[in-house]
C-alpha cells in the first residue's frame, strides 16, 4: 500500500469549477444589463397632472386664535418657470377662528419685505403682496388666480406669514 505517490501522478482532469464560474459571471452581467434597461426605460413623473409640485417649506407665524397651523406651497410650470399658485393652510382651530379672517404674507429668503406672489384677484390686497381669505373651516386654500412669484429653488421663499384677523383686512 503506497500512501503517497508524487512521480507518477497521472494528468489532472480539467476543473469544472472554473465554467461553473464563468457561467455564473455571465450570467451576472445579463442580469445587471436587463436590470438597467428596464430601469432605464420606465417613466419618472416629478409633477402632478396639472404640473404642480409641492413645496412644504414654509415658518408658520399666527396670531390671535391658533398658533399652530400647516401651511404648504404649491407652484404651476409657466415659460418663465415654476409659479407660486397656492398656499394651503391646514389645522386651523375652527371654534377658536370661525369668522375671522386670515392673511398670508410670502417673504424672500433674504430680506424683510414680502414679495408680490399674486395679481388679478379680488383677495389679493397691498399690491399684490397679502392675500386674505375668511376662515369657514380646518383648510383654507389660497388658489393664486394669476401667479407671479417665479420659485427658481427652495431657497427663494424664506417664509410665509399668516396674520389672524376679527375684522377684514381688505375693507
Amino acid at each position: 500500500m503506497e500512501i503517497l505517490k508524487f512521480d507518477e501522478s497521472g494528468p489532472s482532469s480539467p476543473s469544472r469549477k472554473r465554467s461553473g464560474r464563468g457561467a455564473i459571471l455571465v450570467t451576472f452581467v445579463a442580469l445587471v444589463f436587463g436590470a438597467g434597461t428596464a430601469l432605464a426605460s420606465g417613466t419618472l413623473t416629478v409633477n402632478g397632472p396639472d404640473n404642480e409640485i409641492q413645496l412644504t417649506q414654509a415658518v408658520a407665524e399666527t396670531a390671535q386664535c391658533d398658533e399652530n397651523v400647516n401651511i404648504g406651497l404649491e407652484t404651476v410650470y409657466s415659460e418663465t418657470g415654476f409659479k407660486l399658485s397656492k398656499v394651503k393652510v391646514s389645522q386651523i382651530d375652527e371654534t377658536a377662528c370661525a369668522s375671522k379672517y386670515m392673511k398670508i404674507k410670502v417673504y424672500p429668503s433674504t430680506g424683510d419685505t414680502p414679495v408680490a406672489f399674486c395679481a388679478g384677484d379680488t383677495d389679493c390686497i397691498d399690491t399684490g403682496t397679502s392675500y386674505v381669505k375668511q376662515i369657514t373651516g380646518g383648510v383654507l386654500d389660497f388658489a393664486i388666480t394669476t401667479p407671479s412669484l417665479v420659485v427658481a429653488n427652495k431657497s427663494t421663499i424664506g417664509k410665509v406669514t399668516v396674520e389672524i384677523t376679527d375684522t377684514d383686512p381688505r375693507i
